[in-house]
């Protein structure tokens, strides 16, 4: 079974990306980054779901901690959408597995 790690931050990405790429939430964890309502919006889609609380921050001031935590969870693949909060921190957990991102 594959373990797949969304990284969220931004309503409604993660029932997209569940939704579209047909995941069960069994197979999915997730790393939100913003709201309490928006990590109870992804719970509806993720069996597993850790919360940093952005409090109006950029994302972009919690890359690494963020980063840390998908690296601990060691998922075969992390998935999120093109905005910049999120690729930076998906680039920051690639760099820390030495591993391609691929847009």
């Amino acid at each position: 079974m594959s373990k797949y790690y969304l990284v969220v931050t931004e309503p409604g990405e993660a029932p997209a990306l569940a939704n579209f790429l047909q995941l069960s939430p069994t197979d999915v964890s997730a790393l939100v980054i913003g709201t309490k309502a928006l990590a109870e919006e992804t719970s509806a889609v993720s069996g597993e779901v850790k919360w940093i609380d952005s409090a109006d921050t950029p994302v972009e001031n919690f890359v690494n901690a963020a980063a840390a935590i998908v690296l601990n969870a060691a998922p075969d693949a992390i998935i999120g959408v093109a905005s910049p909060a999120t690729r930076a921190v998906i680039g920051k957990t690639a760099a820390g597995l030495g591993a391609p991102v691929v847009p």
